[in-house]
């Protein structure tokens, strides 16, 4: 590696800090550098044709965003700052930092937050066999209108009632709302400005119980990474964010350490990130996980998945048009000329074959032109996973995760994968294995999983419909005897809810659990 320059960022600072980093950036040359951030507040704007177009997976996010940092096409780049320096949003749809088609980036020492409170939180005011009224904590603009709840515009969508020690989901409660709401369960503001649901919902919280209101659609994640390889983030905190907290998409070789997403410092919020905390597609190589702190998101903790797409027919050139079939999808490369796949059957995920992707070109949002070698070899209709777009190794060790909803580790893509000596104390799975072409396609199958020396409490969460198991391993599949993954071996972990299985497990060569 060439000698790192040091560039200090309040040097071209003129009166916006977006327009600083470039410049600072412009002057390095985009390659090996340390762009230096000293302690203090900084304040991101949204500017007229600061835009990008970003499509995002499992976000609602195909569209022009704008962004506060971009580093493209870099090399050997670090972002380093002083214990203490903020990055603050002050635009809801500010993505805050974006890394695309660059090498060797090192992100360390900043915060993340947004300057609006993304969720809502309430306490019961009062409430009775067939109603409820809720008091705003937060400041807030709330109206009707068709019957739905807006909060500053935002419609809502669901609330969850919240734990005053742990700040996490009330024992014994599930995120609520969704069977009833709107239909049977109206809703008014009093005229003391308070919210004032009626009827009687499956769970009805109590007098002076929290609870959070959300709102909102999942378009912006804290960090967005694409296209690239060699990046490290270290020592991260995402304070609030209205997607995740970091995704990565068509990565190689990742380290994440000492990253945290958590309430922040002197805040009342009950929240931290909208959506997961750690999130992975369609990346290869290596992935590392330790020593974060992963807390308060209303998603997983850490989900690592491929995208299925489905071939929907052949087309006269001889290509085939593949799909990607979920909406947050829209736009998310699948694959690369060279790149290898496997086709499945969507309903019983058994293998039908493998092939090369010869020539690959995007159609539109939704619809990708494949050429496959050999020739016509896809059988119509499957579903058709990158084999070359999974981590050959996962470490995930060390790490604190909790009072989240709803799981720690999901892990539906990997060669193999380590999980240990992590606490992970969640409403509902600690590890969740999956992989499914009929819903949220999401790919797919793992070689080995080892799940050792973890302390886990899990599936203490009131939803009645979700299977109760520390550790699931449950790929969508008509298929009984299809074998989907590899082999499981769960050893050395305390289990602290012993009303639970320790695992339920299905569609997998090998399973061992060893005390």
């Amino acid at each position: 590696m060439s000698l790192m320059r040091k560039f200090l960022i309040t040097e071209f600072y003129d009166d916006d800090w977006s327009d600083a980093f470039d410049k600072a950036l412009t002057a390095a040359g985009k390659h090996d550098a340390v762009i230096c951030f000293p302690k203090r507040r900084y304040e991101f704007r949204s500017l007229p044709g600061r835009k990008r177009y970003a499509a995002i997976s499992n976000h609602n996010s195909n569209m022009d965003h704008p962004f506060a940092m971009l580093l493209e096409g870099c090399r050997n780049i670090e972002l380093s700052a002083e214990t203490g320096a903020e990055f603050i949003m002050m635009d809801r749809m500010l993505i805050p930092l974006i890394i695309s088609a660059s090498e060797n980036i090192t992100l360390r020492g900043f915060s993340i937050d947004f300057a609006s409170e993304l969720y809502v939180q309430t306490t019961v005011y009062d409430a009775g066999p067939d109603f409820f009224e809720l008091e705003l904590e937060t400041p807030c603009n709330v109206q009707v209108a068709d019957g739905h709840l807006l909060l500053n515009g935002e419609l809502f969508f669901g609330a969850a009632e919240i734990d005053p020690e742990t700040h996490g989901l009330r024992r014994g409660t599930a995120l609520n709302f969704r069977e009833d709401y709107p239909a049977e369960i109206p809703v008014s503001i009093t005229p003391g400005k308070r919210i004032r649901f009626e009827g009687k919902l499956h769970q009805m919280p109590g007098k002076d119980v929290r609870m959070v209101l959300r709102c909102g659609k999942r378009t912006t994640p804290a960090l967005f990474l694409e296209k690239s390889k060699c990046i490290q983030v270290e020592d991260v905190s995402i304070y609030q964010a209205p997607g995740m907290g970091l995704i990565a998409q068509t990565c190689a070789d990742l380290t994440v350490r000492k990253f945290r997403t958590q309430i922040a410092p002197g805040k009342k919020r009950s929240w931290s990130v909208c959506a997961d905390a750690l999130h992975f597609v369609n990346c290869c190589g290596s992935l590392l996980i330790e020593e974060c702190q992963l807390e308060h998101q209303y998603d997983d903790s850490v989900n690592i998945h491929g995208i299925y797409s489905i071939a929907e027919r052949m087309l006269s050139s001889g290509e085939y048009l593949l799909k990607r079939c979920h909406h947050a999808q829209a736009g998310v490369p699948v694959a690369i000329p060279g790149n290898k796949f496997r086709a499945v059957d969507p309903k019983t995920l058994a293998a039908r074959c493998e092939f090369t992707a010869e020539t690959v070109e995007e159609a539109d949002a939704f619809h990708t032109c494949l050429r496959p070698f050999p020739p016509n070899a896809i059988p119509i209709g499957s579903a058709l996973e990158n084999l070359d777009w999974r981590f050959s190794d996962v470490v995930i060790r060390n790490n604190i995760m909790r009072h989240n909803n709803p799981r720690g580790i999901l892990v539906s893509s990997g060669e193999h994968v380590l999980i240990e000596n992590n606490l992970i104390d969640v409403p509902y799975a600690a590890v969740y294995i999956s992989g499914d072409a009929s819903d949220w396609y999401e790919s797919g199958f793992v070689g080995e999983v080892i799940i050792r020396n973890n302390t886990i409490n899990a599936c203490y969460g009131g939803e009645p419909s979700m299977i109760c198991a520390a550790v699931q391993v449950l790929p969508v599949t008509s298929g009984a005897n299809t074998v989907y993954h590899g082999k499981i071996i769960i050893q050395g972990n305390h289990f602290l809810n012993h009303n639970i299985p320790i695992a339920f497990v299905r569609n997998t060569e090998v399973l061992e659990i060893i005390s």
